[in-house]
Formats: structure tokens, C-alpha cells, sequence
């Protein structure tokens, strides 16, 4: 049986959100189809969200709106205290150097680099397969307790040479590091940097330039 708020006005205010959506999705999660066929509420109405509020809605693919329904419990992070900001950019844009010089002194920065070295590592980059391990196996456990909301300070940065990271990660905002990509290949030509960090830098920006505009999943 359906719920009474999707009565009354729900259809009308849910074709609004479409059209203002353009029927794209708005959340891009692992498998999404683009195409907006269903509303989704940003915070859940269980958590307090508003139904019919449009701030609080946004268009979704049944793909996208069925895995936010099924990974409730991981994300706590929406209505945390911690706001966190996702730092996109090829391998050698300067991401690392971004954050160092706009973090601030309790900010918390999930960065493989700088957990690579805090393991063991002696190199700044190509670290070995035991080192690699225990890097994601940390970075990810970092990264489960900001999506569950447990981490308790003021911002957090997750930095990611990822070009789909927003799809992977959790962010309320979102900055893009990118000197170009003239000057990428040119850095990690004259740097420390393994061979194969070229062909990372170019599937980057060939990934990156297929996509569609992706915004912060909250006001703050």
C-alpha cells in the first residue's frame, strides 16, 4: 500500500524535480544509467528530511535510488558534523600540496601517499604490494567510519587521483586540482614518478572528459 505522502501533491512536485533535473541523475553511483525516472530524498525522511521540500530532492536512476535505499547504514556521514571535502586531480597536479596549504590545524586528511609513508614506505611514489595493502586496508577503514558519521571533527579532506571519485566517495564538497594536462605530463616527466603514472594521467583526463557536471550532494 502506498504511503499517503505519495499522494496529493507528490506526483506534481515529483515531475518539477525531474524537469529541474533535466531527468539526470544527480547521484552517479556504480552502474548508474543517467537517465532520471525516480525522486530521491537527499536526507532520508527517517533521519528528519523533508518530503516534499525540493532542496531536499533529486532526480535518480531506479539503479542509484535502490543502492542509496540498501546503504542506509552507511551514511551517516549526511547528517554528521564533519564536512567533507573531496580533492579531485590527475596523479601530479599538486593535490597533497593543495590541502597542506588550505587545511587547517584539527582537520582530518585521507591521503594514500602520506598513510603509504606513515607504514613504512621510503619512497614517495610506486610503493610495493605489501605497502599497497596495508595503505587501502587503512584508507579504507578511515574512509567506512566518515561514511558511517563516526568521526567527530570539524572537516575532513579524502584526496583521490580517482577520475570517479565522486561516484565512490563521500563529500559535501567537492575541488578539482588541475594545473592542465600539458603540465601534469611535464611533472611527472621530470619527477620521481614510475613510467606507468603517464598513462594514469591520460586515462584521467579521458575518463574525466566523458562526464556530465557533478554537484556538492549538500548545502552547507
Amino acid at each position: 500500500m502506498a504511503k499517503p505522502q505519495y499522494s496529493g501533491p507528490w506526483q506534481r512536485i515529483r515531475r518539477e524535480i525531474l524537469d529541474r533535473d533535466n531527468h539526470l541523475c544527480q547521484i552517479r553511483g556504480t552502474g548508474c544509467t543517467f537517465v532520471a525516472t525516480e525522486v530521491d530524498h537527499i536526507l532520508p525522511v527517517s533521519k528528519g528530511g523533508a518530503w516534499y521540500d525540493p532542496l531536499n530532492l533529486r532526480g535518480a536512476c531506479f539503479t542509484c535510488n535502490n543502492q542509496r535505499i540498501d546503504r542506509k547504514k552507511t551514511e551517516g556521514w549526511r547528517t554528521a558534523r564533519t564536512l567533507i571535502a573531496l580533492v579531485i586531480g590527475p596523479p601530479g597536479a599538486g593535490k597533497s600540496t593543495w590541502v597542506k596549504q588550505n587545511r587547517g590545524e584539527h582537520d582530518l586528511v585521507v591521503d594514500y601517499d602520506s598513510i603509504a609513508q606513515a607504514l613504512g614506505s621510503t619512497v614517495t611514489h610506486g610503493h610495493t604490494d605489501a605497502i599497497h595493502a596495508a595503505t587501502m586496508s587503512a584508507r579504507n577503514a578511515v574512509l567506512n567510519s566518515l561514511r558511517k558519521g563516526n568521526i567527530n571533527v570539524g572537516r575532513a579532506w579524502i584526496i583521490s587521483s580517482n577520475p570517479k571519485a565522486e561516484e565512490m566517495f563521500p563529500f559535501h564538497s567537492f575541488i578539482t586540482v588541475d594545473p592542465g594536462r600539458d603540465e601534469v605530463e611535464a611533472r611527472v616527466r621530470g619527477g620521481e614518478r614510475p613510467e606507468h603514472f603517464l598513462e594514469l594521467v591520460r586515462n584521467w583526463y579521458e575518463i574525466r572528459s566523458g562526464l556530465l557536471d557533478i554537484s556538492s550532494s549538500r548545502t552547507w
